[in-house]
């Protein structure tokens, strides 16, 4: 199983309430389209709530994180009829077009019991490029050092083309978004002080279950 996360910018002079709504209504039922299809068999949508604030950061305003049965799956997806008729064709409706994917190792996935719960509560998602095995192990270290909030994940990261940039993403829930801006900022600045650490996202998202991994029912 692959696990793979994409991040999503919004179309110029949207809001992200605007971004937010197509995505999570028209968009998702091209998704859909996919997994019935097998293209992937799990589906989150991580809707941006706040970014970090003058922090260096960027933040995404949509992350979708997707789960396909095997590192080929992806290349097949993009290249398939249903997907280039489909939710090729409408990412330009509501993106700005520059859409970059990462594809994470396997990991604890605690995130999906929180999720399970009725009240998650608030997720971060932080991404940080790293040039080496040494400054893996750094960010690494700083994470432990950190609050990283509750059911905390960790995966290593490269670009879905194929590049050779690697990184760390982490995951966490909070109960609030002042909660969430404090911890997270105090990590993100912690990282931002590594040599050759380049930022590459962080905000506070909201994760709605799609298509709960390794099955195709759908989730309202």
């Amino acid at each position: 199983m692959t696990k793979v996360f994409t991040l999503l910018h919004r179309r110029s002079g949207w809001s992200g309430a605007q971004f937010s709504e197509y995505w999570a209504t028209i968009h998702k039922e091209h998704a859909l389209d996919l997994a019935r299809e097998g293209f992937f068999t799990g589906y989150i949508q991580n809707h941006l709530i706040s970014d970090l604030r003058a922090s260096g950061w960027p933040a995404a305003d949509g992350i979708p994180e997707i789960w396909t049965p095997t590192a080929d799956s992806l290349a097949e997806l993009a290249a398939s009829e249903l997907y280039q008729q489909g939710a090729a064709k409408d990412e330009p409706n509501f993106t700005s077009g520059k859409i970059v994917s990462y594809v994470g190792d396997e990991g604890p996935e605690r995130v999906l019991g929180v999720l399970s719960c009725p009240t998650p509560g608030i997720r971060h998602l932080l991404f940080a490029h790293a040039d080496s095995q040494r400054q893996f192990g750094q960010i690494t270290g700083i994470l432990e050092q950190c609050n990283q909030g509750r059911a905390a994940d960790v995966y290593s990261i490269s670009h879905a083309a194929g590049e050779r940039a690697q990184g760390v993403l982490c995951s966490g829930f909070w109960d609030d978004v002042k909660a969430a801006q404090q911890g997270v900022s105090v990590l993100a600045s912690l990282l931002l002080q590594l040599p050759g650490v380049r930022p590459l996202n962080a905000g506070l998202y909201k994760s709605m279950v799609i298509v709960r991994p390794q099955c195709d029912q759908r989730v309202t």
